[in-house]
């Protein structure tokens, strides 16, 4: 406990120390863009959500704004827009200190802008990496003879396709956006069960950037993936939970499941899939709850009532229970990134069949519940 007290005040010393900075943006665009109006949408680490939104309008080809970060460098987008017309748009780097852009249109169909000329090392990496991700969506296309546009990579190109990138981003361990995009690579589906790849390529940054804010994240990230990738493996007995928010108000516990063959269905009321599973496991839990055989129905809605109003609609009869997704729920103890996923636990109260690891498309269901009563 003091070794992790002591690394986290370290950590917001260091954080500190390269959170704060100004910053200013100087630009230019082609004159076609003269009396337009631009807007820079900061975003957050990983460039998910906007943070801040600062509209300037362009003059003589020209346009500027300045602000803080609370981090070296933030991922942002520059929207050019005039009245009720489509926005052009430029995905960038920003960085604390002077930012200055060159920027030239790139693509008049998609309107899409594009740097020119000079870059910081931060646009020069992002640059790279979407380089890789163009090259190879042109290469899955011209190898199926797909036409133009754009293309979802099947997973095994799109883990490779992430393995490349993250050698790329190896090789600036002193760059704070290389950290930013080695954290969102780590989320991608493809790079879920290759923990320890993030991990090593984390402990090649620099001692500074490991101990930022968002290296301790990625740390503590890769210790509870280690714990529920051990928690959800075929052969460990579950670990201790209580779900309060069940329908009739009582609270279930793994205690109330002993001795008892289960079924631990993951899903959502907005999951299609879930839905699309939902007959089957409906049919499979008729046939054999005769057996002793158990399902709990666990939704990870935010919203109580829609969930409430699913099981009245569906006349769900099994354990039907909710829980929000948190640090210490069950689904993210177990490791659940997506859904429908299902557990089967035998009467010892040991996992049997885990279909994210085994069974992606739940055709084995059937046989290991067999094996399970």
């Amino acid at each position: 406990m003091k070794k992790t007290i002591t690394t986290a005040i370290i950590c917001l010393l260091v954080g500190s120390c390269l959170a704060q900075g100004n910053f200013s943006i100087k630009g230019n665009l082609p004159p076609l863009f003269n009396n337009y109006t631009i807007s820079l949408l900061i975003k957050d680490d990983i460039g998910r959500y906007t943070e801040q939104t600062l509209t300037k309008n362009i003059s003589n080809g020209k346009f500027s704004f300045e602000g803080n970060l609370d981090h070296p460098t933030k991922n942002a987008v520059l929207e050019v827009h005039k009245g009720n017309e489509k926005k052009y748009s430029l995905q960038f780097a920003l960085d604390t200190g002077i930012n200055e852009l060159s920027i030239i249109e790139r693509n008049p169909t998609y309107r899409l802008l594009s740097l020119n000329g000079k870059m910081s090392l931060s646009n020069i990496i992002k640059g790279k990496l979407d380089s890789l991700r163009t090259s190879a969506s042109r290469a899955y296309r011209e190898k199926n003879k797909i036409g133009q546009g754009a293309v979802a990579l099947p997973f095994q190109e799109t883990h490779q396709l992430d393995l490349d990138m993250l050698h790329t981003i190896e090789r600036y361990p002193e760059n704070y956006y290389a950290l930013t995009r080695l954290v969102q690579l780590s989320k991608n589906i493809s790079m879920l069960n290759y923990g320890d790849l993030i991990i090593n390529a984390l402990n090649t940054f620099s001692k500074n950037l490991q101990e930022s804010e968002l290296g301790v994240k990625m740390t503590e990230d890769y210790i509870r993936y280690t714990e529920a990738n051990r928690a959800s493996r075929v052969g460990q007995k579950m670990f201790d939970f209580e779900i309060k928010n069940v329908p009739d108000g009582k609270v279930l516990t793994n205690k109330d499941l002993v001795n008892k063959p289960y079924i631990l269905a993951f899903s959502a009321t907005w999951c299609v899939p879930c839905h699309e599973q939902l007959p089957k496991l409906m049919a499979l839990y008729e046939k054999y709850k005769d057996q002793g055989l158990q399902v709990v129905y666990y939704n990870q809605d935010e919203n109580y009532n829609e969930w409430v109003d699913d099981v009245k609609k569906n006349n769900l009869k099994w354990i039907s229970v909710s829980e929000k997704r948190s640090l210490n729920s069950v689904s993210m103890r177990l490791g659940v990134h997506y859904i429908p996923t299902y557990f089967i636990f035998d009467k010892q109260g040991q996992i049997i069949y885990n279909s994210d690891q085994m069974d992606a498309s739940l055709k084995l269901l059937e046989d290991y519940i067999k094996k399970a009563l």
